[in-house]
C-alpha cells in the first residue's frame, strides 16, 4: 500500500523562492521550472519507497527524523510518521539546513570564539 504524501505550506513557500532565485539571478525560468518539477517528483516518489532517502544528522551522529531526497543540488527535506510522508523544506544543499529543521540550531563553527 503507498504512502500518503503531504506537502507543507513552507515547502510550497521554498519552491516559490528557489523559482524566484533561478528565474532572477540565471534568467533561466526553463532550469527553474526543472528544478522546482524536479523536487515535487522526487517527493511524490516517496509514497513508493519512502525509506529510500538519506538520513540527516546531527554533526555529533544523533538521528534527527529528518530524511532527504535530491534534485540537481536540492533536498526536499521530510519525515515519515506511520504510512504518511510529511514533506517540510526545499533548500539548496549548500545551506544550512539543519537550521531550517531544528530552531536555535548553530554549527559549532559558527560560533565566534572569544579567545
Amino acid at each position: 500500500m503507498p504512502y500518503k504524501v503531504h506537502f507543507s505550506p513552507q515547502f510550497n513557500r521554498d519552491l516559490v523562492e528557489i523559482w524566484n532565485y533561478i528565474s532572477v539571478e540565471y534568467k533561466d525560468p526553463e532550469l527553474a521550472d526543472q528544478i522546482t518539477d524536479g523536487l515535487i517528483t522526487e517527493s511524490e516518489a516517496l509514497e513508493v519507497f519512502p525509506m529510500r532517502g538519506s538520513k540527516v544528522l546531527l554533526p555529533t551522529g544523533m538521528d534527527t527524523g529528518y530524511r532527504f531526497v535530491m534534485f540537481k543540488g536540492y533536498l526536499s527535506l521530510y519525515r515519515i510518521q506511520g504510512e504518511e510522508v510529511y514533506i517540510a523544506r526545499a533548500v539548496h544543499e549548500k545551506q544550512d539546513y539543519l537550521r531550517f529543521l531544528i530552531p536555535g540550531f548553530r554549527r559549532k563553527e559558527s560560533f565566534i570564539d572569544d579567545e
